[in-house]
């Protein structure tokens, strides 16, 4: 099962991933389907000490018996390859994708930006919209690959556009890179959950499989 976890900052998605991604793993093993541990797929890079500091708690919360697997710049080919192991993963949750698409951002976006309108042309717009177009085909191609995963897989994402508009041409883009690419990783996942102060709504389909404790 691919199940995608939204919502806002502070909303309770990595946890509550955690704890479905156990239950998930439970129910493989009782029925027998066997399979490797948990790999965490972590997109975060610690370029500041309050980074870091996430990065560390994140770890101290984990299983100490999860695997995990750094990918900040290639994640669906990452999930390619642990698919391909000689052992698959019995599950895989990757947390998140819009620190993902903001590291794919970045590496093509001009570092410094004033916040003007035309400041817009530095930020390499054909480059932009090459990303984008690039980050929709990692997706469709890993969607064709999708029935053939041997792990459940759980994807942590942001609702960006919930919060403030940006006030500088790359937070913008950022906010809508992220919409565009959620909206494509939802119309692959079997299952979305939004995250609401805590409490999973489970919004693909109507009913679905869920944590409860």
């Amino acid at each position: 099962m691919f199940c995608l976890i939204t919502g806002g900052a502070r909303s309770g998605k990595s946890r509550y991933a955690e704890r479905l991604m156990v239950e998930l793993v439970r129910g493989k093993r009782e029925k027998g389907d066997g399979g490797g541990e948990v790999v965490y797929v972590a997109t975060a890079q610690a370029l500041d000490e309050e980074m870091a500091d996430r990065i560390r708690r994140h770890r101290q919360r984990r299983p100490p018996d999860w695997e995990t697997v750094e990918s900040p710049m290639a994640l669906f080919s990452t999930l390619r390859e642990l698919a391909a192991r000689k052992v698959p993963p019995a599950g895989v949750l990757v947390d998140c994708a819009t620190l993902y698409w903001s590291n794919r951002l970045l590496a093509v976006a001009a570092p410094e930006e004033s916040g003007s309108a035309q400041q817009l042309d530095s930020l390499a717009r054909m480059e932009l919209a090459s990303l984008e177009a690039d980050l929709e085909e990692e997706m469709r191609s890993f969607g064709e690959q999708l029935s053939r995963i041997p792990y459940h897989l759980i994807i942590v994402t942001n609702e960006v556009g919930w919060g403030v508009v940006p006030e500088t041409p790359l937070g913008r883009a950022y906010r809508d890179l992220a919409g565009r690419c959620n909206q494509l990783l939802a119309s692959l996942a079997d299952q979305v959950i939004l995250m609401v102060s805590g409490i999973p709504v489970c919004i693909k389909p109507e009913t679905g499989y869920s944590a409860h404790k």
